[in-house]
C-alpha cells in the first residue's frame, strides 16, 4: 500500500510539472493597450487615455519594448481624433511574433488625421530584414499631405528577407504625392510594398494621389520586387494619376477584387512593368535581373469616368517580352511562405506550363 501511495504521489508530481511546462508559456504572453492623443506628452506612460503619448512613433517604440522585454505579444495602439502635424514613423527590426494594431480610438465619431504639414516625406516606413512572425494592422486613420503614405520594405536583393501578413484597412489616403510638396521629387507610391507578401489592403479610400510632374510614375499601390500573394479588395481610388495598382519584378499572384476606380488618368488601372535589359541599357547593370510578374488577377472591379483606354481595357502589360536573364519555372506564390528563389523568377513564355497542367498567364481578368 505505501508503494502505491508513493507511486501515485510521484505520478502527480510528474503530471504537475508537465502541465506547468505547457501552461506557463501560454500565461506569459499578454495584451496591452497604449494611447496616443494630440494633447498627450512624450513623457507619458501611454498606458491610460489620460496618460497618452503625443506621437505614434513614441507609442510604437514603447510597443516594441513591451513586446521584446515584457512578454507582450499583442499591442493595440488607440489614436484619439484630432490632427497630428508633421509626424513620421520609421521602424526597423521587429520583435518576434507580436501583433501591433494601430487604430482609431474606440467610439470616435471622427478620424485621427496625420498631416504632413508641407514637410513631405513618408508617414510610415517599416524597414526590416525579416518580420520575425510579427505583423501590423492599421485601421481607421486618415493620412494626408505626404509624398508617400506607407512603405513596407523587405530586402530588395535577398528573397529570404521579406515582410508579410500585414493589414491596411478602412484608411483614407488623401493628397499623397508631389501635390503635398511641390518642390519635392515626383513620388512613385502612396502605399509601397517591396518584397512584402501575403498582405491585405482593403476598404480604403485613395483620393487625390497625384504628382505635379511625371504623374505616370505615381501608383496608389505599388507592389514591387517579389511582393506576391497580396489581396487588394474593396478600395476606392478617386482623382488619381498613374496606374492605381502596379506590379513590378516578380510580384506574382496578387488579387485586385471589388475595387472602384473613378476619375483615373492612366493607360490602365491594374498594370505590370519591369526594368527590361532589352529596352534599357541601365537595366543590364543590375546585379540580379528584373523579371516579369505572373498570375496577377483582376476580378469584379469597376472603372468609372476615367481615361477611355483604362475604361475599355483596365489591365495592361507594358513589357510583353521576357528577358533572357530570367530563369524559367515561375509557379504560384504560396501566400507569405518563403518559397525557393525559382518561384519568383519568370517563365520564358507568357503561357508557360507550371507543372500542374495549367497555363501560366501574366494577367488573369475575370
Amino acid at each position: 500500500m505505501p508503494n502505491i501511495i508513493a507511486r501515485s504521489r510521484h505520478l502527480c508530481a510528474v503530471l504537475f510539472l508537465v502541465l506547468s511546462a505547457v501552461i506557463a508559456p501560454l500565461a506569459v504572453a499578454a495584451s496591452l493597450t497604449l494611447y496616443v492623443s494630440p494633447q498627450g506628452s512624450a513623457q507619458a506612460s501611454g498606458e491610460k487615455p489620460d496618460q497618452a503619448f503625443n506621437s505614434l512613433q513614441k507609442a510604437l517604440r514603447a510597443a516594441y519594448d513591451k513586446a521584446r522585454d515584457g512578454g507582450v505579444d499583442h499591442v493595440r495602439i488607440e489614436v484619439a481624433p484630432g490632427t497630428y502635424k508633421g509626424q513620421r514613423i520609421v521602424l526597423r527590426q521587429l520583435p518576434v511574433a507580436a501583433h501591433f494594431e494601430v487604430v482609431a480610438q474606440s467610439g470616435s465619431k471622427s478620424r485621427p488625421v496625420f498631416d504632413g504639414n508641407g514637410k513631405g516625406g513618408t508617414w510610415f516606413i517599416l524597414h526590416a530584414p525579416v518580420q520575425n512572425g510579427a505583423r501590423f494592422t492599421f485601421s481607421g486613420l486618415e493620412v494626408t499631405n505626404y509624398i508617400t503614405a506607407m512603405s513596407f520594405n523587405g530586402g530588395r536583393k535577398d528573397l529570404d528577407k521579406y515582410l508579410g501578413n500585414n493589414v491596411v484597412e478602412n484608411m483614407v489616403f488623401k493628397n499623397i504625392g508631389q501635390v503635398a510638396k511641390a518642390d519635392s521629387k515626383p513620388s512613385t507610391a502612396a502605399v509601397r510594398l517591396v518584397n512584402t507578401r501575403g498582405n491585405t489592403i482593403r476598404d480604403n479610400r485613395f483620393i487625390g494621389i497625384r504628382n505635379e510632374q511625371n504623374c505616370e510614375l505615381l501608383h496608389s499601390i505599388y507592389l514591387a520586387h517579389h511582393s506576391s500573394g497580396n489581396k487588394i479588395t474593396g478600395n476606392t481610388f478617386e482623382n488619381v494619376c498613374g496606374s492605381p495598382i502596379r506590379m513590378r519584378d516578380n510580384s506574382n499572384d496578387n488579387i485586385a477584387s471589388g475595387n472602384t476606380f473613378r476619375n483615373v488618368q492612366a493607360r490602365a488601372v491594374f498594370d505590370e512593368w519591369y526594368c527590361s535589359d532589352k529596352r534599357n541599357a541601365a537595366c543590364r547593370e543590375k546585379p540580379a535581373p528584373e523579371c516579369p510578374s505572373w498570375g496577377n488577377r483582376y476580378e469584379a472591379n469597376k472603372v468609372e469616368d476615367s481615361d477611355q483606354r483604362a475604361s475599355k481595357t483596365p489591365t495592361f502589360v507594358h513589357i510583353p517580352e521576357v528577358s533572357a536573364r530570367c530563369n524559367a519555372g515561375a509557379a504560384p506564390a504560396a501566400g507569405s511562405a518563403a518559397p525557393a528563389a525559382a518561384t519568383f523568377r519568370a517563365t520564358t513564355d507568357a503561357k508557360a506550363n507550371t507543372g500542374s497542367g495549367a497555363q501560366r498567364e501574366r494577367m488573369i481578368v475575370q
